[in-house]
This record gives structure tokens, sequence and C-alpha cells, in this order.
């Protein structure tokens, strides 16, 4: 018997035990719709079992996916909308807002962990090992929620509905409303750019 048949088939972190978390790193518009957003990707997520956990170590990994999604968002709004959200509050996400344990995180990256690959000036330990997570779990993520939208343009599009709250429906009676759902173009092709790359990290 393998040893997979005598593994647990584990827990799934759903967005529900998540949310809260997530609120406060997608928190990013006034009056926009990230958290739908982010509710979608990281049902696609679940569906493509990246959310799925059979130990506390395994978990803290999917805590930092969530963080990477996070990430990824931003590059997005710094790219398409100039709206500079950066990693100075990468350890404060981590700790306080999703409960990441370092310990749990330095059992995540392991013993061959250089820190020195992902410090820059002023960098932890800490948010070194988070670092290194986020830029290696990132193109899986990438491609999971590009490909859960069909096609790039319906992704990209979906980006950039995110940034205001979606429009109601119509009343019985009333007229549709007007069809402004296109981005600009300038933006829209620096962002289309960046998802054909695979998203890397900015």
């Amino acid at each position: 018997m393998s040893d997979n048949a005598n593994q647990a088939p584990g827990s799934v972190l759903t967005w529900d035990e998540v949310k809260d978390g997530a609120s406060e790193i997608f928190n990013v518009w006034v009056l926009g719709s990230e958290m739908q957003w982010a509710e979608r990707a990281w049902a696609m997520l679940e569906k493509a079992g990246l959310t799925t956990y059979r130990d506390a170590v395994e978990e803290t990994l999917v805590l930092v996916l969530l963080l990477a999604l996070a990430i990824l968002y931003w590059d997005f709004c710094r790219l398409g909308a100039d709206e500079d959200i950066g990693w100075d509050e990468l350890n404060e996400h981590a700790t306080e807002n999703l409960g990441i344990e370092p310990f749990r995180l330095a059992q995540v990256v392991g013993p061959a962990f250089e820190a020195d690959d992902y410090r820059t000036e002023g960098t932890e330990l800490f948010e070194s090992a988070l670092r290194h997570v986020i830029v290696e779990e990132r193109p899986a993520i990438g491609s999971v929620v590009s490909k859960g939208y069909g096609d790039d343009w319906t992704f990209l599009k979906a980006l950039f509905a995110s940034i205001k709250l979606p429009v109601d429906p119509p009343e019985d009676g009333d007229e549709e409303p007007a069809a402004d759902d296109e981005p600009e173009f300038a933006p829209a092709a620096i962002v289309m750019g960046w998802i054909m790359e695979g998203m890397p990290c900015r």
C-alpha cells in the first residue's frame, strides 16, 4: 500500500475561515469589489486542491497562498491603476491578519532556505521567508486563477472590474445601464503584457 493511501484526505481552508483576514489585505479601493474578486479566486484555488492541508505546516502554506494571491492583486493595482501598494506591511498582514507563526513558516521553507536570496535592506528573516514562498508559489496561483476565467482577456476585465462596485441589475421596467466595463487601452495593454509574462512579482 502506498504512503498516500495511509494519509488522511485533509481539510479545506474555506473562504469563510479566511475572509476576515482577507478583508484586511484585499482592502484597496473605497468603492471597489476586490473582496468579491478574491472570493472567486479562492474558489478556483480550492477547486484545484491548493487550499487543502493535512497538518499545521501545510495549513501555514495555504495561508501564505492567500497572501500571495493578495500580492498578485496588488501588482495589478500598481500596473493597471497606478495604485502603489508595496510590501511594507507584509509582516503585519502575515502575523496579525492571517495568524502565520514564524516557527511554522520556518518549517515550510525548510533548513535549505537561503535568506540572502530574498533579503533587501531592512528585511528581516521572517519576511525573507515569506517572499521566498510567495515567489515560489506565484506561478501556480496565477495559472489557476487566469485559467479559471477561461481566457486572458476575461481575466483582465475581471481585474479592472474589481476597482469599482458591480452594477446592480436593473429593476423591472428600467433601462439597461450603459456598457462601460471595457478597460482603457493603455493600462489594459500594460496589464495584458504582465499576464502574458506569467504575472511575475513586481
